[in-house]
């Protein structure tokens, strides 16, 4: 079964893979306007989100975007 939470309620995880995450809710929703803003490229929103969400970021592009979809389905 996926783990689920409540961003109001639980604490959300600290990491995923090995590497540090900002998981404020205000950040949470910084990623989200982010990437909805048409103003920049796919490429763009998704870099921008990778920077607000990791402390440091995974090792490839795959491990950026795999991370993201994780966090933003969770």
């Amino acid at each position: 079964m996926e783990n689920r939470y409540n961003v109001l309620m639980d604490d959300l995880p600290g990491e995923w893979n090995g590497c540090g995450l900002n998981t404020d809710f205000r950040n949470g929703i910084r990623i989200v306007q982010v990437m909805g803003d048409e103003e920049f490229s796919t490429m763009e929103r998704l870099e921008y989100a990778a920077e607000l969400l990791f402390e440091e970021l995974p090792a490839s592009q795959e491990d950026c975007l795999q991370g993201l979809l994780w966090y933003l389905s969770g």
